[in-house]
């Protein structure tokens, strides 16, 4: 229960006199008979997390240092100094991220593997598209390059551009495999295939790669409020494009002609010349 009178009968500390309890003889007594007042200093708030005293501690990383730097820093410190019977917990976007941890590999792995299955429907072959994903690494490399140099962190949008960027670099591989596998369907060979495939998407995928990268220049040049994020993920979706575009023009035919070989020969669709008698005549 709470008792609370009005403004003017508890500006003061003697305003005690005012409030009145009833005794075991039934009469009224003054508080101020009762108490005594102290003056002392305490915190203005408690704060408690899981029904536990707390202290609420929070900062911000340095320049140069991420997120997961400082979590780290953090945690080295509070192991080493904390005493007995005083534990640590993290809370808010920390907890978040502290949860998700090593989950950005796991959808890595997935959007390759449904990339993957997904091709392998369309060209009903399991090692032909493999020729189109191998210019992924190249992508990813792009993005390491293109971040470092530019001093940013591996944050979660630089994550979110990875994974986006092995369906962006498979898409110009796509133009490539599948007017190539057209080809040898028609009687070319792989070798031939590939050249002609590289050379008439060329123009289509260079216009493609130029557009994209002009489009995400002024992402890569802003400024202001939110600034980190829109630079961290078009800076990488940016140096992934540029080194999968340049040499996925010359990769992808090679890796077409390697792996679209190979299936053939698994799906045993290799002929052998028929033999010829002494004549020269068929046998």
């Amino acid at each position: 229960m709470r008792v609370q009178a009005e403004d003017e009968f508890r500006m003061r500390p003697d305003a005690l006199q005012y409030y009145y309890v009833r005794s075991s003889s039934g009469a009224m007594v003054p508080l101020s008979v009762l108490s005594s007042i102290d003056y002392s200093t305490g915190p203005a708030a408690i704060d408690h997390y899981n029904m536990f005293t707390a202290a609420k501690v929070s900062g911000d990383p340095g320049a140069g240092y991420s997120t997961g730097d400082a979590i780290t820093a953090m945690k080295e410190v509070l192991d080493t100094n904390l005493p007995p019977g005083i534990g640590y917990e993290w809370t808010g976007l920390t907890a978040q991220e502290v949860s998700a941890g090593g989950e950005a590999a796991i959808a890595m792995i997935l959007a390759v593997v449904f990339v993957y299955l997904f091709l392998c429907a369309l060209y009903e072959s399991w090692t032909v598209p493999i020729s189109v994903l191998l210019i992924a690494p190249a992508a990813i490399f792009g993005a390491l390059l293109a971040v470092s140099m530019r001093g940013l962190e591996n944050n979660i949008f630089f994550q979110v551009a990875m994974v986006a960027l092995v369906g962006m670099a498979a898409k110009n591989s796509i133009l490539i495999v599948e007017f190539a596998k057209q080809l040898v369907e028609e009687g070319r060979s792989f070798r031939d295939a590939a050249i002609e495939s590289a050379q008439q998407r060329f123009r289509p995928i260079m216009m493609t790669a130029i557009s994209f990268i002009f489009g995400v220049m002024p992402l890569v040049l802003s400024s202001g409020p939110g600034a980190v994020a829109r630079q961290s993920i078009s800076t990488a979706v940016l140096g992934g494009m540029v080194l999968a575009t340049t040499i996925g023009i010359v990769l992808v035919p090679l890796f077409f002609v390697i792996f679209g070989a190979f299936d053939r020969r698994l799906s045993g669709h290799v002929t052998e010349a028929p033999e010829q008698d002494a004549e020269g005549e068929p046998a």
